[in-house]
């Protein structure tokens, strides 16, 4: 009896161990089972969600290329030359040129550009040549020589552009003799009087309204080549609207314009126009050290397609007094007299 007991007690421990066991391997092979259902289920998630993440993406480009793409329309619609130039200009871009940080793609800058009054006082996009021994080499075109038997032409995409210290008024239309046009004239008579280079000085006004002038220059700049076709250089002259601070420079003891050149690089011969430029900074730092504010370059075209001897040149800004621009024309003229004669 003592044994039968006995027998019991250890068939029940031993029976008891091994309910334990299985129950172990239970918990352990639920536990398993859970771990790989969460990852299953963590994984579907991750997967839907790099999915939705991919698709918001891709639909979050498109909406930026779409809203890229209204910019430029809006833009091309008072940019120089841009819709017409735009696939030269794509074809003049080097490679590894940075095009995020030109004008198309930085709203301020266009700004800057178009409207006086911002009291901007730094120079955005501003590239100054290096100094270096040996004057810029130009390259020009046989039917561009620069003799004294060329003329230069002088015209105003912005004719109305005036001094506001002088005129009241940051844009004039009713009296060329308070705007660009006026220091125009004067550049012209001393070119011509002072270093016997014959000078065509067209004051037709593009710029009422200002949206579209340079559009409605085209046909007066293609006239003009047409009636001068073997001109040396074609000078548009405009004045800055960025703040006095900027546009100042002290000659001769009392405060002068300074001279900003523009260079549209949006067409394929972008780089000769680019050459003149250059050649033009340097004989004003020579004969004016700080008179010259260097050279912006921008992916445009602002017309100069049109002649390999095209010069955009702001003259002081709206800040500036007629008197302080006029300062400024006698080494302007000097420069241009440089230029001009560089090549022949």
């Amino acid at each position: 009896m003592v044994r039968k007991i006995h027998f019991s007690w250890r068939y029940n421990r031993r029976f008891k161990t091994r309910n334990k066991q299985r129950s172990k391997l239970w918990y352990i092979l639920a536990a398993v089972l859970l771990v790989v259902g969460i990852r299953y289920f963590f994984r579907q998630r991750v997967e839907v969600a790099v999915k939705m993440d991919t698709s918001l993406e891709q639909e979050t480009t498109g909406v930026i290329n779409l809203g890229r793409e209204i910019y430029l329309r809006i833009v091309s619609t008072v940019i120089p030359g841009f819709n017409s130039s735009q696939q030269e200009g794509e074809a003049a871009t080097k490679p590894g040129q940075n095009t995020e940080k030109n004008a198309l793609t930085n709203p301020k800058a266009i700004i800057v550009a178009q409207i006086p009054y911002l009291g901007i006082t730094t120079e955005p996009l501003i590239n100054k040549p290096e100094n270096t021994a040996a004057p810029p080499k130009i390259t020009i075109p046989a039917n561009h020589e620069l003799n004294k038997g060329k003329k230069i032409i002088i015209y105003h995409t912005h004719a109305t552009e005036s001094f506001v210290p002088s005129s009241g008024k940051a844009f004039i239309s009713t009296d060329p003799s308070q705007t660009v046009a006026q220091m125009g004239l004067e550049l012209a008579d001393i070119l011509q009087n002072e270093h016997q280079i014959p000078v065509v000085h067209e004051q037709t006004i593009h710029d009422v309204p200002r949206t579209g002038a340079y559009e409605r220059a085209l046909p007066t700049i293609k006239k003009l080549l047409q009636s001068y076709p073997d001109a040396a250089l074609v000078v548009d002259l405009h004045r800055d609207g960025v703040a006095k601070e900027v546009t100042t420079a002290e000659l001769n003891g009392k405060p002068s314009a300074r001279i900003l050149l523009v260079v549209g690089s949006r067409h394929a011969n972008w780089e000769e126009n680019m050459q003149k430029a250059k050649f033009l900074h340097q004989e004003l730092e020579k004969l004016a050290p700080g008179i010259s504010r260097g050279i912006r370059e921008r992916p445009l075209v602002y017309n100069q397609n049109l002649h390999t001897g095209s010069l955009l040149i702001e003259l002081g800004g709206y800040q500036n007094s007629l008197e302080e621009a006029r300062r400024t024309l006698p080494v302007l003229a000097q420069a241009l007299a440089k230029l001009y004669h560089a090549a022949s």
